[in-house]
C-alpha cells in the first residue's frame, strides 16, 4: 500500500514512500508508557531473591550489613583438628563467640565483623587459621503504604534497597517523594528518579528492620513527545520549565527538532488548551500536571523519482489511454531507501502490459537496463541499489498492441489478439463515429507502413486509420450561417410590408 501526496510535480500524481510517513508518524503516534515502573526505567518486581544469588551478592559487596537472622559458619584448627561452629545473628546482633567472647554487630557489616571474629580466634589460638563464612542470610519485614493497592508488610534482606519495593506503587504515585519512616519515628524523603534514573545512590538506602515505606501522590507529571532523544512520561519538580524539562528528562532536542514550534496540549477548567511556543524565546514557560509536550520537526523536502510507462494510471490520470496504460508518477523517498523497498511500494501499478524485464533507469544521462522482474521475485544483485535524486524509470509494454485512431468512439491501443479481423478492433473502440466515413474508406496498415487488405486478419502492431467524412463536418456550419441569413432577410421584408401598408 502507498500513499499519495496531496500534491503533484508538473501536475502528476506523486507517491510517498512508506518509509517516509513511517519516520513521520513514528514520533507522533508511537505510545508513551505513563507506568510507575516504567517512568524509573524498569525495576524487579521482588524485594527478595534466592538464597544463591544473595550470597553470591554479598561476597561481591563491600557493605552487607550484619542483620539478624544471618547465618554464619567459624571454622579454625584445634589440636591437630578441624572444628566448626554454626552462628546465627540474634535480634541484638550481639555475637555469642564461646571461648572467643563476643562482638556487638549492630554496626557492623560482613567484612568488618569478618575481621573482628577472625582476629578473637587468633588471640585465642594463634596458629589455628580460622575461617568465618556467611552461608544464609537473615529475611525482615517491612512496611509499605500510602499510594498502593493496600498497605501491605514484604520480606527484605540486607541488600534491599528502596527501589526494589517500587513494584507496589500505583501509577499515581510520587517518583520524586518516597518517604521513609524508621523506627524511631524520624522520616526522610528519596527521590528515585535521580537514584535510577540519574545515578544518585544516595536517593536509594538499604531497607532497615521495621522500616515503613510511604508512596507519596504524584503533583505534576507531562508528557513529551517528538524531536527529541528520549520521549517519556515525567514527573517533574515545579520549578522546572518547558525547556528545563526537555533538556534535564528527554534529553534534549533532536537535531531535526523546530524549537520556534513546540505544541502543547493541556487540560483546563474552560477546556482543552492547544499552545504554540517558542522555546528559543528568553521567556520561562511554567508547565502544568497532565501537558502534552510535541517538539515538531523542521520541514524537510524529501528527493523524488519518476516512473513513466506502462503503469495503471490514477484516477487524475489525463495520460489515460483507452486499453492499455501510459502514466507518470513521481516517488518521494527516503534517505537509504533501496530499489527493493521502492518496488515492492509500487508493485500495485504494474499490470500484464508492464514489460518488467526491459525496464530502463536514466540517471544522470546514463541508461540502464534494469530486470525489475528479477529484482522483485529473484533476489537479482541489484535490489540493494540505493535510489538517487532525479532517478528516472521507464517500464515499457510488454503486450503486442493495434492502434485505432480516427473516426471512432474512443480511439485508443488494444491489446493484440491473434485471427481477429478487423470489427474486432473496431468494437474494441467503441464501434465508428458519426461522422465515420463508411467501411470502405477505412485503411489498415501493418508495422512497417505498408497498407493492407481491410478484410484479411489484421496483424500486431498494426494501425488502423477510420476515415472522418469532412463534409459533413464542414457543411454543419454554412447551413447555420445560410439559416441565419434567411432568417434576418425575412425580418427585413416583413418590416418593409408593413411601413408600406401604413402609408397608404
Amino acid at each position: 500500500m502507498f500513499i499519495f501526496g496531496a500534491f503533484a510535480i508538473d501536475l502528476q500524481p506523486v507517491i510517498i514512500s512508506p518509509l517516509i510517513e513511517d519516520s513521520i508518524t513514528e514520533k507522533i503516534e508511537k505510545p508513551i508508557s505513563t507506568s510507575y515502573i516504567d517512568q524509573l526505567g524498569g525495576v524487579d518486581s521482588t524485594s527478595v531473591v534466592d538464597l544463591p544469588l544473595r550470597l553470591l551478592r554479598v561476597f561481591s559487596t563491600e557493605d552487607y550489613p550484619v542483620i539478624s537472622g544471618d547465618q554464619y559458619l567459624l571454622t579454625y584448627y584445634e589440636n591437630g583438628k578441624i572444628v566448626s561452629y554454626p552462628i546465627t545473628v540474634p535480634y541484638n546482633k550481639v555475637i555469642n563467640l564461646g571461648v572467643f567472647g563476643s562482638i556487638d554487630a549492630s554496626a557492623l557489616n560482613y567484612l568488618e565483623l569478618k575481621a573482628k571474629v577472625e582476629k578473637q580466634v587468633l588471640g585465642t589460638y594463634q596458629y589455628s587459621n580460622p575461617q568465618f563464612l556467611i552461608t544464609s542470610t537473615g529475611v525482615f519485614p517491612i512496611s509499605v503504604k500510602g499510594e498502593v493497592v493496600k498497605a501491605t508488610q514484604v520480606d527484605a534482606w540486607g541488600l534491599t534497597r528502596l527501589s526494589d519495593v517500587a513494584y507496589l506503587a500505583l501509577d499515581n504515585a510520587s517518583t520524586r517523594k518516597v518517604v521513609v519512616k524508621k523506627a524511631d519515628g524520624t522520616e526522610t524523603s528519596y527521590d528515585l528518579y535521580a537514584a535510577l534514573m540519574e545515578g544518585d545512590a544516595s536517593q536509594n538506602p538499604y531497607l532497615t528492620a521495621k522500616d515503613t515505606v510511604i508512596f507519596q501522590p504524584k503533583t505534576k507529571q507531562v508528557e513529551i513527545y517528538g524531536e527529541v532523544a528520549r520521549a517519556g512520561a515525567y514527573q517533574i519538580e515545579d520549578k522546572e520549565d518547558l525547556v528545563a524539562a526537555i533538556t534535564r528528562y528527554a534529553k534534549g532536542f533532536a537535531p531535526t527538532a523546530n524549537r520556534t514550534n513546540v505544541a502543547i496540549t493541556r487540560n483546563s477548567i474552560s477546556g482543552i488548551e492547544n499552545l504554540q511556543i517558542n522555546a528559543n524565546s528568553r521567556a520561562i514557560y511554567a508547565l502544568s500536571d497532565g501537558d502534552k509536550i510535541f517538539v515538531k520537526a523542521n520541514e524537510v523536502e524529501y528527493p523524488s523519482i519518476s516512473l513513466e510507462g506502462a503503469l495503471i494510471p490514477s484516477k487524475t490520470d489525463t495520460n489515460y489511454i483507452q486499453g492499455a496504460y501510459t502514466s507518470k508518477y513521481f516517488y518521494k523517498f527516503a534517505p537509504e531507501e533501496t530499489l527493493i523497498e521502492m518496488l515492492e511500494t509500487v508493485s500495485s501499478l504494474f499490470s500484464s502490459y508492464s514489460d518488467l524485464k526491459e525496464a530502463t533507469l536514466i540517471r544522470n544521462g546514463e541508461e540502464m537496463k534494469l530486470n525489475l522482474e528479477d529484482i522483485l521475485y529473484k533476489n537479482a544483485e541489484l535490489r540493494l541499489m540505493r535510489l538517487e535524486a532525479g532517478d528516472k524509470i521507464y517500464i515499457p509494454f510488454s503486450q503486442m498492441l493495434v492502434t485505432v485512431n480516427g473516426a471512432v468512439n474512443k480511439a485508443g491501443a488494444f491489446g493484440y489478439v491473434p485471427g481477429r479481423t478487423l470489427s474486432y478492433y473496431l468494437n474494441q473502440a467503441g464501434g465508428l463515429a458519426n461522422n465515420a466515413k463508411g467501411m470502405d474508406k477505412i485503411k489498415v496498415y501493418d508495422k512497417f507502413g505498408s497498407q493492407i487488405a481491410s478484410s484479411e486478419i489484421i496483424p500486431s502492431e498494426a494501425i488502423i486509420e477510420v476515415e472522418r467524412d469532412t463534409f459533413a463536418t464542414n457543411i454543419a456550419p454554412i447551413v447555420t450561417v445560410v439559416g441565419l441569413v434567411g432568417s434576418i432577410v425575412s425580418i427585413a421584408l416583413n418590416v418593409a410590408y408593413l411601413i408600406t401598408a401604413a402609408t397608404k
